[in-house]
């Protein structure tokens, strides 16, 4: 290494130079990291979306939409088994009944849920094995809406049974009328911060 004397000093040559700025750079970009990483976690954390008038980290809401896309995709799939094979997947309501028809009612009593799956890893619509939204097992159920032990309205729907309280709110703020009990996507208290999800599947049959 060359070294200039200059008056009884010894100036660094433009190699060692380089090297201190360059350090003195990396030091400075991982100073600017922790900040803008803490910045965000204090984000995530602390901050509520106005846009829903409810107290949801934006953590949980892009959470919410990421489960709503994912539901969205198994509700396409649905639509093309049906397409393939013209009738809901899992219904056994055929064999059932005996008309030769599925009843598009996916009954527990029958274990169509669990057959309508089945059904649909079987025509390569959804992948094999248990389906999953946010860690929570999907499934497929008939709901019926009663009173004075009459059926007033049912569907099929989409089930996640546990999920995040506050995810539920925020889908259902986002992508219904905000109210858990009435429209497409429902839930019921489940315990301090899960809830039992309801989606209702969409069908055009």
């Amino acid at each position: 290494m060359t070294r200039l004397r200059c008056d009884g000093y010894v100036l660094p040559s433009r190699r060692s130079r380089r090297g201190r700025a360059v350090s003195e750079l990396l030091v400075g970009v991982l100073i600017v990291s922790i900040v803008l990483l803490g910045l965000l976690y204090l984000w995530t954390e602390d901050d509520k979306p106005t846009e829903f008038g409810i107290d949801v980290s934006p953590y949980r809401v892009a959470n919410a939409v990421y489960a709503h896309n994912l539901l969205e995709r198994y509700r396409l799939a649905v639509m093309n088994y049906i397409d393939m094979y013209g009738q809901l997947p899992g219904d056994v309501g055929a064999q059932a009944n005996g008309t030769g028809r599925g009843d598009w009612r996916l009954e527990r009593q029958y274990g169509e849920g669990e057959r309508a799956l089945a059904d649909m890893a079987d025509a390569s619509v959804v992948p094999r094995g248990t389906l999953r939204v946010r860690g929570r097992e999907l499934e497929l159920a008939w709901v019926s809406l009663v009173a004075d032990e009459r059926e007033l309205t049912g569907a099929n729907y989409f089930v996640l049974r546990g999920f995040n309280r506050d995810e539920a709110r925020a889908m259902d703020w986002k992508f219904d009328d905000g109210r858990n009990n009435d429209g497409d996507i429902l839930y019921a208290v489940r315990g301090e911060d899960a809830v039992d999800l309801y989606m209702r599947l969409e069908l055009d049959n």
